[in-house]
């Protein structure tokens, strides 16, 4: 029987928002297939967008998938580093009759401190009773991933007894939301529940309520286990890919990515190395399959595997699921020493047919320059990227749809080269002055925030009152809160309550506030939250009081969440909501799952994860 969820209705229409922005900017869209559109949605931890199934990827990856902007909404946590930005030791205060711009009044305040206190005395007790007595699926998948990212303590215990009771309940959002939770939550005690839901034995169907647990429930399970790391739950990964068909996509997709999260001085990591080096070498293996091991061998950070994943990128008979993600990976793994590496990455620019490879070449190159400390013992490859990433900013090359990435690749690498940080930030200035579509503008700007490019506040701002493309006003707003510049606050305050206001606008402008510290948007978003009453007004509202990462919020938020009289999609975006602000990492759970990730490989299981935040 299909399931026809909030979630569904709401990941849909976030990528077809997505979809709006893109089209706006000159891209096409292919539409998702139903399928894959039911991942992603709050019963999860979500509110995000997934991407669609591979075979709709087929269709839209060059216009759509295959884009920057897509590139950025999975990349982004860990260079907005938003949560460190909020909850440093002061806050932005100051009401419309403040001065704006550059320089404004602080407050020195313990936030962080007060916003983890109250969300371990009023928060976590109302989301366990909640988890104990509350009927609605929708609320009981959003509130137990909340829980577990946000516990500490003594309760760390209650929220895993209540996650191992939810693997029995009849709607499989949640049974999937109880699975990943226990990885979140963190709790070794839960690795033996895990291992025996991944395995399918006879005690793991009696924990789903005597069924056999479905492949997404094992997948969960796995991506679990991979979060735990533990002896016993690494055993398990390995038989799953070693034993479980390539039929059993999703399930060993899991286990792939699990093991790619393992620490590279982890005992197992060599085993695992070799493991995955298997698979890539089997060429019997689904080249889906064979692209997921290709990426973890990447992340697993083994330079045994380096020389595999530089013959990959070169190789002309190796699928684009394998080089797409061996470029990635190289970019992970090689330093400014690997000479053979870099040149492969420099080859595939050139010669290299397939698009996304060539575009995550350019950020492969600049990834691997910003982490040389030493840039004057490899001068020559420095300037080689240099010249490159330089090259590319120009709209006359030979590929002008490489432009976006270029700006990127150079951001990328300047924030951290500083000998040439000033250099691309005034190419990439210079050259933004010329570009005409928003899309491209648009990465220029967020280069410009990316590089601190203080320089630019001006120029962006009048960019703001220029354009009346919303994708690149909400790029304009988010590079201003990245430099740190309130200039337009009082602008982005208006837009944000602002029921017009179209959501890829509404979500930067947010974050931008967040970014900002802004404490008169934690007001005034406070005072619209009951007045709001379309479903997507609601969720803008309660994510953007997330973002903005305030303790005042928990208590609105709270009792949205524990009313009964609001519909349980309103009341799950504000357990999603509280989870957010509640989160102990600096960065999201699903971090090690989004963050260098080849999207394109279009696993179902994958495209869940990446439409949760």
């Amino acid at each position: 029987m299909q399931e026809r969820t909030w979630r569904v209705g709401l990941a849909l229409m976030l990528t077809l928002c997505f979809a709006v922005e893109l089209a706006a900017h000159g891209g096409g869209y292919t539409a998702a297939a139903p399928g894959p559109a039911r991942s992603g949605g709050a019963g999860t931890g979500g509110l995000g967008m997934a991407p669609p199934s591979q075979s709709t990827v087929a269709t839209a990856a060059g216009d759509l998938f295959d884009s920057w902007e897509f590139w950025w909404q999975v990349n982004r946590d860990r260079f907005l580093d938003l949560k460190g930005r909020q909850l440093t030791a002061s806050i932005r205060t100051g009401g419309p009759s403040f001065p704006t711009g550059r320089g404004r009044s602080y407050t020195p305040s313990s936030a962080k401190e007060r916003l983890r206190r109250e969300v371990q005395r009023d928060v976590v007790p109302a989301m366990l009773a909640m988890l104990e007595g509350d009927q609605d699926s929708d609320v009981l998948a959003a509130v137990i991933i909340a829980a577990a990212r946000s516990v500490e303590g003594d309760a760390r215990s209650e929220v895993l007894r209540r996650a191992v009771a939810l693997l029995a309940h009849s709607h499989p959002d949640v049974q999937t939301s109880a699975a990943i939770s226990m990885g979140v939550l963190g709790e070794r005690r839960a690795t033996r529940v895990l291992v025996e839901l991944l395995s399918d034995s006879s005690l793991g169907r009696v924990l789903v309520g005597g069924q056999q647990p479905t492949e997404r429930v094992r997948a969960f399970a796995a991506l679990a286990l991979g979060m735990l790391a533990r002896p016993q739950g690494l055993e398990a990964l390995m038989a799953v890919l070693c034993d479980a068909p390539d039929s059993e996509r999703e399930l060993k997709w899991g286990a792939i990515t699990a093991l790619g999260m393992l620490p590279s001085d982890h005992p197992n990591a060599p085993a695992v190395c070799e493991l995955l080096l298997e698979q890539v070498g089997t060429s019997s293996v689904d080249p889906m399959l064979r692209g997921a091991a290709v990426l973890s061998l990447g992340r697993l950070g083994r330079l045994e595997a380096l020389p595999v994943l530089v013959k990959l990128v070169r190789a002309h008979n190796s699928s684009d699921h394998e080089r797409r993600s061996a470029v990635i990976a190289v970019g992970l793994l090689a330093s400014m020493k690997h000479s053979a590496a870099l040149s492969a990455l420099h080859r595939c620019l050139d010669n290299e047919s397939d698009r996304p490879s060539r575009h995550f070449a350019l950020i492969a190159l600049g990834e691997i320059g910003a982490r040389d400390r030493w840039p004057e013992q490899h001068a020559e490859e420095h300037e080689r990227i240099l010249k490159r990433l330089s090259r590319g900013l120009g709209s006359n090359g030979r590929r002008q749809s490489q432009q976006s990435w270029a700006a990127l690749g150079a951001a990328i690498y300047g924030r951290s080269q500083l000998a040439s940080r000033a250099l691309l930030a005034e190419a990439i200035r210079e050259e933004l002055e010329d570009i005409k579509d928003p899309s491209v503008r648009s990465a220029f700007v967020l280069a410009s925030a990316l590089l601190g490019d203080g320089d630019a506040s001006v120029e962006l701002a009048a960019l703001w009152h220029e354009t009346r493309d919303d994708g690149l006003r909400g790029y304009v707003a988010l590079a201003l809160g990245m430099l740190d510049d309130s200039v337009l606050v009082e602008e982005f305050r208006a837009l944000l309550i602002d029921p017009s206001t179209s959501a890829v606008l509404r979500r930067r402008v947010a974050t931008a506030l967040g970014l900002l510290r802004d404490r008169v948007s934690t007001e005034l978003l406070i005072e619209s939250l009951g007045n709001a009453e379309q479903l997507d007004l609601r969720a803008a509202t309660t994510r953007g009081l997330a973002l903005l990462g305030e303790s005042r919020s928990l208590g609105a938020l709270l009792q949205l969440v524990e009313s009964g009289s609001s519909a349980g999609e309103v009341r799950a975006f504000a357990g999603v909501a509280l989870g957010l602000l509640g989160e102990r990492s600096e960065l999201p759970w699903n971090e090690p799952i989004r963050a260098h990730c080849n999207y394109l490989l279009g696993f179902h299981t994958l495209n869940e994860v990446l439409g949760l935040f």
